[in-house]
């Protein structure tokens, strides 16, 4: 990460800086230093991985950053570190929609591999029936074409089917 900024100097001379940090926290403590010895941050800026962030001159007053925002970091993470537990009422909406869901899944595998069976039969009844028609290739392709289109569909149900049964599991091991 570079941090570039221009400063004015105690003897009013414009300055710019580029230099390199790895970490955020020390880059910021280096602008509230500049400041503590009395030069005023004009402009700055961050680089990093080719994405450019405009920092807020008049955030830089001397004060340190790194303890304030181990502590806002704290914070967050024992916010984020306490599972949210919903009302039991609603959680058990919640499982029975998922519940909902699964069954949606099963009824829509079922109907797609039926009509994958339908197509298969119509593809046999087409190759043993039209042996020297010229459209036979054509039709046996077409019907080749649609079994892979449901077999497509079929895949992705069935993986839909399993996040969804993950979530339930989610759900059900959040029951109080």
């Amino acid at each position: 990460m570079i941090l570039s900024f221009t400063a004015i100097t105690s003897n009013a001379q414009f300055r710019d800086f580029s230099c390199q940090f790895t970490e955020l926290e020390t880059a910021l403590d280096f602008l509230g230093s500049v400041t503590l010895q009395g030069d005023t941050i004009i402009k700055a800026h961050i680089l990093d991985d080719d994405k450019r962030v405009e920092l807020a001159s008049e955030a830089f007053d001397g004060k340190s950053f790194t303890e304030p925002l181990h502590q806002l970091e704290k914070q967050w993470q024992a916010i984020l570190s306490k599972p949210r537990r919903s009302s039991q009422a609603n959680n058990q909406w919640h499982i029975d929609l998922t519940r909902q869901r699964i069954k949606l899944y099963d009824t829509r595998i079922e109907q797609i591999t039926r009509m994958v069976l339908q197509v298969e039969l119509l593809c046999l009844r087409t190759e043993e029936m039209l042996l020297h028609e010229p459209r036979r290739d054509n039709l046996v392709s077409y019907y080749r074409s649609m079994l892979d289109m449901y077999c497509q569909q079929i895949n992705q149900a069935q993986a839909s089917k399993q996040q969804v049964q993950k979530k339930l599991k989610q759900l059900e091991s959040c029951v109080v």
